[in-house]
């Protein structure tokens, strides 16, 4: 259950990334996921490294490479720091020139992510962050 349940939400990742990065994509055929969650400490087993390869697989079924496109997939512990995290992040952006930044279960990670994320304009379809957008503005 826990190995279909990932594979359904990193084929969600993946698409959602695809979806997201459209504007780099429709200049390049080539995109970057950065799959950034933790593979060694508290959420590495409905993560880690069965994360990755349902990532990797939903890429090979996407389709997508047999039409030229090129995806890497690159991933990252950060091993429930949000300094680690953030580090990794922005390595990723500035040096790797990654498109998309996925799977960030850790809510303090994906929060000290976004602001660099944002400023980059890097995507991160994250449905596995049980944040909801805490900086949006308050409705009366």
């Amino acid at each position: 259950m826990k190995t279909t349940l990932a594979r359904h939400t990193a084929a969600l990742i993946v698409y959602a990334g695809l979806g997201l990065a459209a504007p780099a994509l429709a200049q390049d055929k080539t995109i970057k996921i950065g799959v950034l969650n933790d593979m060694s400490s508290l959420y590495a087993d409905i993560g880690g490294a069965n994360s990755v390869a349902a990532i990797k697989m939903a890429v090979e079924d996407s389709g997508l490479r047999k039409k030229g496109w090129t995806i890497d997939v690159l991933s990252g512990d950060h091993q429930n720091k949000p300094d680690v995290g953030v580090n990794i992040a922005r390595q990723w952006m500035d040096n790797e020139k990654v498109d998309a930044i996925a799977d960030t279960p850790n809510s303090g990670v994906a929060l000290a992510i976004s602001p660099a994320r944002r400023a980059r304009r890097t995507r991160s379809p994250s449905p596995t962050t049980p944040t909801c957008w805490p900086t949006a503005p308050a409705k009366p």
